[in-house]
């Protein structure tokens, strides 16, 4: 199995519920979805939009990709430690990621559908540059411990070297290597753009890539916030995310994790995914700073030229029919409306009047209009493709997107 399309990652434990909640909308954008590490105990909870079953299929299908550890995705016992007692080993979750990660051992990495990954460098990787700058131990300290140190640093993240209370340098060392771990999950992955959910997450790459001597400290990271390709990229996705949520709310009522599938297993996914990533190459050496509503602008617009035409119209400007085909048509429309009865034998009647192959029920419109338009957005949201009554609704949505995003 090959990843193609538009390979993205997310290091969703570390969001929590956000984090989880947002696996639906990351994974209809994404091919595949790479997820660090995720903790079967989420899929259990009632209510929670996604089964542990139907994750699974995700995964045994490409669709979503889980790396990690190699203890962690093989060992129970160790799982069972108290170091984290949110996510206890499942059988009917973790036992099927084992599996799957044993089949695949034996093909290259990028093709494995779970990857185990090499043990972590990060504790060495920090001595060695504390070691070097061991001033810095103060500096990133300080950081976590002053009144908007929550918006510069994950949470998570925070909250261990803060345990360390006022040792610094130990706080240091722990910021420092989940920084530099959470890069090297990022590489390993092969994704072409991280998903970051907060703005928290923004900063803290912005900060890291401050740091003296970065381009020797923290190369993954420096590059992601540095560079300005990868972060309008994430700024895109990011604004695609918030789309999505918003589809979902106008969304029919009718199962979010079955609608999630019929989109995936569809045409709408296929859709999206080329979609999402043509734009991000369209736009990828842009500010990051000037595409702020791109997602929404370019929908809109697009939808705002897009027409329903039947193909009817078509086929009257046509001129290879012929006088025979058309007079048999309009005899067939004339007879339907005094003779409804007919249409329950459209289909034998169509295959008399017009030449084979021609599809006359489309022609009359018994089949949707032709859509010059992006159709990922109905698939996704009312789960069939566009027709006049939906095109308008989703036109207005937009705009009342657009209007309260400029308030």
């Amino acid at each position: 199995m090959t990843f193609e399309g538009f390979p993205t990652f997310c290091h969703v434990d570390q969001y929590g519920d956000a984090g989880y909640n947002s696996i639906p909308r990351m994974l209809a954008m994404s091919k595949p979805l790479n997820l660090w590490a995720p903790s079967g105990a989420r899929f259990f909870t009632p209510g929670f939009c996604l089964t542990a079953k139907e994750f699974v299929t995700y995964v045994e299908e490409g669709y979503v990709r889980v790396l990690g550890r190699e203890p962690w995705l093989l060992d129970p016992s160790f799982r069972g430690s108290e170091r984290w007692p949110e996510s206890k080993w499942f059988a009917e979750f973790d036992g099927p990621i084992k599996r799957i990660c044993e089949e695949d051992q034996h093909l290259p990495p990028g093709e494995r559908r779970v990857l185990a990954c090499p043990p972590e460098k990060g504790w060495d990787w920090a001595d060695e540059y504390l070691a070097k700058k061991p001033e810095d131990s103060d500096r990133w300290s300080r950081l976590s411990k002053v009144r908007n140190g929550h918006m510069l640093i994950p949470s998570q993240i925070r909250d261990r070297a803060l345990a360390y209370g006022g040792d610094n340098y130990l706080a240091a060392r722990q910021i420092l290597r989940d920084a530099h771990n959470h890069g090297q999950a990022l590489v390993d992955s092969g994704a072409e753009v991280p998903f970051l959910l907060s703005e928290t997450d923004v900063k803290y790459l912005n900060v890291i890539a401050t740091t003296p001597c970065a381009s020797n400290a923290i190369p993954v990271f420096t590059r992601t916030a540095s560079d300005n390709p990868t972060k309008s990229m994430t700024a895109i996705t990011a604004q695609l995310v918030e789309l999505l949520q918003v589809l979902d709310i106008h969304a029919p009522s009718n199962g979010e994790g079955r609608r999630l599938s019929k989109f995936v297993h569809g045409e709408g996914h296929k859709l999206l995914v080329s979609w999402i990533s043509s734009v991000c190459r369209l736009m990828r050496d842009t500010n990051p700073r000037a595409i702020d509503g791109t997602i929404l602008n370019l929908l809109r617009d697009d939808l705002g030229r897009a027409e329903m035409t039947r193909p009817i119209n078509e086929l009257i400007r046509r001129k290879d029919e012929g006088a025979v085909g058309l007079v048999g048509m309009v005899s067939m429309i004339a007879g339907l409306i005094t003779d409804p009865i007919g249409v329950a034998t459209i289909g034998g009647v169509l295959a008399q009047v017009y030449p084979v192959g021609k599809g006359l029920s489309r022609q009359l419109g018994y089949a949707p209009a032709n859509f010059t338009g992006e159709q990922w957005p109905f698939l996704y949201t009312y789960s069939r493709r566009a027709n006049r009554k939906s095109l308008k609704r989703m036109r207005h949505l937009l705009d009342q997107i657009s209007d309260t995003s400029t308030r």
